[in-house]
């Protein structure tokens, strides 16, 4: 996207403007362009570094949860105790896992309290 008069544009569209009148001839010149734009606009407005370090934690406990659940499958009090950190954020990662299938529900434990959580196939 990019903020042109007042109005954001979508950079495919922009690119459709920017192409030479005889064809697709420029379009490595258009790809330049667009390359630029991204690094001008990283340039103008980094990302906050309390943004890259939260992201940095919620990619270092999923991929903890992942391993954890290499060795079997597990319940949310299960993981919580291996890990060392709060069930309520055990639960948070493993549905964002869930959410994008790296993990899957197996079978509830057996007082039908918890499901057993396990790497997706």
């Amino acid at each position: 996207m990019l903020l042109i008069g007042g109005k954001l544009l979508n950079m495919k569209k922009q690119a459709a403007f920017l192409l030479p009148l005889g064809g697709t001839e420029g379009g490595s010149q258009t790809l330049d362009m667009e390359r630029n734009t991204a690094k001008i606009l990283k340039e103008k407005r980094p990302v906050p570094r309390e943004v890259t370090e939260r992201l940095k934690y919620f990619t270092k406990m999923k991929k903890q949860i992942l391993n954890a659940l290499k060795d079997g499958d597990k319940t949310v009090p299960m993981l919580s105790e291996e890990l060392g950190i709060p069930a309520d954020e055990v639960m948070f990662h493993l549905m964002s896992l869930l959410k994008y299938g790296q993990v899957e529900t197996g079978e509830q434990d057996d007082m039908d309290e918890y499901f057993y959580y396990k790497i997706k196939k």
